[in-house]
């Protein structure tokens, strides 16, 4: 049986790994309520937030027979929750 796994991959451009990565940051939280940030507030560390999804992945029975990628994790994390610029709020009052 051929490995259909990477084509899924690219056709879709999102792979099972990312869908848990982010279930796993909705379930810790990690999201921000408008999509970005309205300020530049405290995010947690890219560091402390990759802790603890792949912590969470590893712990999940439903992923035993896969490995999750601490790179490819902190790759989703960073991207998608700390390193988020806010909304550009402060370029609509000015004028």
């Amino acid at each position: 049986m051929p490995d259909v796994s990477n084509s899924a991959r690219s056709a879709s451009g999102l792979s099972g790994d990312a869908v848990d990565i982010h279930f796993a940051l909705v379930g810790f939280g990690y999201r921000h309520r408008y999509t970005r940030l309205l300020s530049s507030s405290t995010v947690p560390t890219a560091a402390e937030v990759t802790d603890q999804v792949h912590a969470a992945l590893a712990s999940n029975p439903h992923r035993s027979a896969r490995d999750s990628d601490r790179e490819e994790v902190e790759r989703i994390v960073r991207r998608d929750f700390v390193d988020v610029e806010p909304w550009p709020f402060a370029a609509l009052v000015d004028a």
